[in-house]
């Protein structure tokens, strides 16, 4: 069975000024795969999830989502992508319908893919 990649990192750098936040990252994820990005605080990790939703470039390498460029196809990207909150404090300030309407739209989005 051949595998299709859905996220392709390759060699991604990013700093902020003297601070290296990421070097020479690279990685693949298969569909059907479950992918998880654990580390410390001041690791990357958001910068690497903002990098693949295409809110952050990076400054060196290519990532690609389903394939599509992340930094050049930002906007279409969207159209596929969501992410989770892991800070709820938005959910608390929803009415409880704004908070069905807000996660019929997540499901309806993850279920186009």
């Amino acid at each position: 069975m051949k595998l299709e990649t859905v996220i392709q990192v390759s060699s991604i750098c990013k700093c902020y000024g003297p601070y290296n936040a990421l070097n020479e990252v690279s990685f693949e994820v298969n569909r059907g795969e479950l992918f998880g990005i654990i580390g410390t605080s001041g690791s990357g990790k958001t910068t690497l999830l903002e990098m693949l939703m295409g809110l952050r470039r990076p400054d060196e390498g290519t990532i690609e989502v389903l394939g599509m460029d992340a930094i050049m196809e930002a906007k279409q990207l969207k159209e596929y992508i969501g992410m989770h909150m892991y800070s709820n404090s938005l959910v608390d300030n929803l009415t409880v319908r704004e908070a069905l309407e807000l996660f019929q739209i997540v499901l309806h989005q993850a279920k186009r893919y």
